[in-house]
């Protein structure tokens, strides 16, 4: 069982990278068997077509990207102490787990991503929803629509993660801009 389970995410790192790198209709399945070592036909004992991959590593990519934010989350915090602790952790698994966080964000809004794959994704997510209310709630927010903010928000924790990798941030560097970039992003978004 290791062996598969090695060749399996062989496969799903590749087709991260390539994806990333060299765009979905760049990328066949030769081209990720290759850089995954195996052969290609094992591709498809796991993954009945490209388009199935795609799907399923951008339901990985999601569900990675839910673990890492919400570890040690309490919703009983504030507001603003809860959005802090989603950014940092988002930012910290990033920069670690990059081509999982770069798919998520370059194919969210992907043809290629088939609807039931958007919709288990959004039901993970539906906890930011809530956390979206508590502080509509407690009228954090301007008059611009919230979605609005939430892409303005999550556009700069994007623009910061590039940052950081770009110029190799580590330590308590990486640590302090990671605090003054969610400051600026806070007041950028709230009241």
């Amino acid at each position: 069982m290791g062996k598969k389970l090695e060749k399996k995410e062989a496969i799903v790192e590749a087709a991260l990278r390539l994806f990333c790198t060299e765009g979905f209709q760049g990328t066949s399945t030769a081209k990720i068997s290759k850089e995954a070592g195996v052969a290609t036909g094992t591709l498809f004992l796991y993954f009945k077509s490209k388009d199935e991959l795609i799907n399923k590593l951008y339901i990985e990519a999601k569900r990675r990207m839910f673990e890492a934010i919400t570890k040690g989350l309490d919703s009983n915090w504030p507001v603003c102490e809860q959005f802090e602790h989603l950014w940092t952790n988002l930012a910290m698994w990033a920069e670690k787990d990059f081509w999982a966080f770069k798919f998520a964000n370059q194919y969210k809004y992907s043809p290629y991503i088939d609807k039931l794959s958007q919709e288990e994704v959004a039901e993970s997510f539906a906890f930011a929803q809530n956390l979206i209310a508590k502080a509509e709630e407690e009228d954090l927010f301007g008059p611009l629509p919230t979605e609005f903010y939430m892409k303005l928000f999550f556009t700069v924790l994007v623009e910061s993660v590039g940052y950081i990798v770009s110029e190799k941030l580590k330590g308590e560097e990486k640590e302090r801009f990671v605090k003054n970039a969610f400051e600026a992003a806070w007041k950028s978004i709230s009241k």
